[in-house]
């Protein structure tokens, strides 16, 4: 009976000494990799913006990103119909009204006419400060060019794709602020979309907010895998293991995600042209500008962040423009994805978004589209 009590405590202590073991294994494997994913090359690099990219100083990028990383986007605050919008800020950089809405520099006046633009995170502004994003370039150009009261409104949000972009647009207008001229900028959100494996026209967060309003995730298994999914180390294995060996039906269902999110976001611009057309308002509907399909002589910088890519994002990227420049031709789609292939210096902040130099060019464009709309209706209405 001794010897059996015995060698119960030597397997016991040696069961301890071996989940002990495995413990401490797990955690430093994860903080090895963490450190990994802390000093990759992407991160490295993503402070690094000369001043001739419209900078005022070429550290004002990294104190940019610094003040709007504390800015949460995605889950950071609910809004009905397009998920989530940010809380209100208001910082050196950035600024953030009670409506969620980022500050655009504006013309007071009474009775403007309203300018509305809609998109992710390069109309809301990511990498530059208030008076770079788009809108706010927009709003100087137009009101310098064209006589009378132009009043930009900043519509974007980080993320949005154009399901989300055509769910704010009916919402400001049931709200009563409907705009006089809607410019719609997307392309990207809406492909990576496809390359995250959702389904075509669904919100980035769609899964999460799904997984946090199931009450079979609140099991203790569905809490565990929860945990293992957000660590480290399984994004390593997903990335560099799963990932590479992908077989040919996942190649297969990529490309068919790809078609369908193309097609969705044609039907969304579709639907907000049909509404926009009903109560008189002028859109445009505008294919943004992206580092993965660039033809442009690229910087050292820009070379870096691309190379730092997925190739398989490059793909799902080159795949879902290349469909959609195919598929819209019943929708006047601006094509801008390109525009940019004749700029020498640092255009693209990072793999999505453009320095204040970038989206200078940018609101030039789009400024050209508006002002010559507005003369054409002027000279339309001289003529009557």
């Amino acid at each position: 009976m001794k010897d059996y009590a015995k060698t119960l405590a030597r397997l016991v202590a040696y069961a301890c000494y071996l989940t002990g073991t495995c413990i401490i294994i797990t955690v430093l494997v994860e903080l090895v990799f963490q450190i990994r994913y802390e000093l990759a090359p992407f991160t490295q690099i993503s402070c690094d913006v000369p001043a001739d990219a419209g900078y005022a100083t070429e550290t004002e990028y990294c104190e940019i990103r610094e003040e709007q990383d504390k800015v949460t986007w995605g889950m950071g605050r609910y809004e009905p119909y397009v998920e989530w919008s940010r809380c209100p800020y208001n910082g050196r950089f950035v600024s953030i009204g009670r409506n969620g809405l980022r500050k655009t520099l504006v013309n007071n006046c009474s009775m403007p006419i309203r300018i509305h633009v809609y998109g992710g995170s390069t109309v809301w502004g990511t990498g530059v400060k208030d008076a770079d994003t788009l809108p706010s370039l927009l709003s100087t150009l137009v009101s310098e060019q064209l006589s009378g009261c132009y009043e930009v409104t900043n519509c974007g949000e980080g993320g949005y794709v154009t399901a989300q972009d055509l769910n704010k647009f009916v919402a400001m207008i049931r709200g009563g602020n409907a705009p006089d001229v809607a410019v719609f900028l997307g392309g990207i959100n809406d492909a990576y979309v496809a390359y995250q494996d959702l389904q075509a026209g669904y919100p980035q967060f769609s899964p999460l907010l799904a997984e946090r309003l199931d009450p079979r995730n609140n099991t203790r298994n569905a809490l565990v895998l929860r945990v293992i999914r957000t660590s480290y180390t399984y994004k390593t294995f997903v990335d560099n293991i799963a990932k590479p060996y992908e077989p040919n039906d996942a190649v297969e269902a990529r490309i068919a995600a790809t078609e369908a999110a193309a097609l969705a976001f044609i039907e969304n611009y579709s639907m907000a042209k049909a509404i926009a057309d009903s109560r008189g308002i002028e859109c445009f509907f505008v294919l943004q500008p992206s580092l993965h399909i660039s033809k442009k002589r690229l910087t050292e910088r820009e070379k870096a962040v691309l190379a730092s890519q997925d190739r398989r994002l490059v793909e799902v990227m080159t795949d879902f423009f290349n469909l959609v420049r195919r598929k819209s031709s019943k929708l006047d789609l601006v094509d801008l994805s390109t525009m940019l292939d004749n700029e020498q210096n640092n255009v693209f902040a990072d793999r999505f978004h453009l320095t204040p130099s970038g989206n200078m060019s940018l609101a030039r464009k789009i400024a050209e589209l508006i002002i010559s709309k507005e003369m054409a209706t002027r000279k339309r209405h001289q003529d009557e």
